[in-house]
């Protein structure tokens, strides 16, 4: 009885762990190993929660007090809506940044390419 409980409650400091990682992970700037490391700790953790249910389910069918437990998952809640916000900011920032390629896009093909000789006037002298 205690040992199910004991079991939940080191699944979920592992699932604390797991969190404060992607916490640190998305509070600093957006990277490719940044993504690729937070995509393997979003695996990790949909095993964990997978294990977590588990024993939450066992939990359930024991009388025992887990209000301990739940204020956990009440932080680990939190600390996960703090990483959808930033990776929300991330995706916003991304948005910005390929609206600015493609006005820049747009620029070069309206005037030309980069370099001078590829650049084509649209000024015509209609005095001569």
């Amino acid at each position: 009885m205690v040992n199910e409980l004991a079991n939940l409650n080191q699944q979920l400091l592992q699932l604390k762990e797991i969190l404060r990682k992607q916490l640190s992970l998305t509070s600093g700037e957006q990277s490719e190993e940044a993504l690729e490391s937070l995509e393997r700790l979003e695996s990790s953790k949909r095993e964990l929660h997978a294990v977590i249910s588990e024993s939450v389910a066992l939990v359930a069918q024991l009388s025992v007090d887990t209000s301990a437990t739940t204020n956990t998952v009440q932080l680990l809640n939190s600390m996960n809506e703090e990483i959808q916000l930033n990776i929300i900011a991330w995706s916003d920032g991304s948005s910005v940044e390929m609206k600015n390629i493609k006005d820049q896009r747009k620029t070069l093909q309206t005037y030309g390419g980069v370099a001078p000789g590829e650049v084509v006037s649209y000024y015509i002298d209609f005095k001569n």
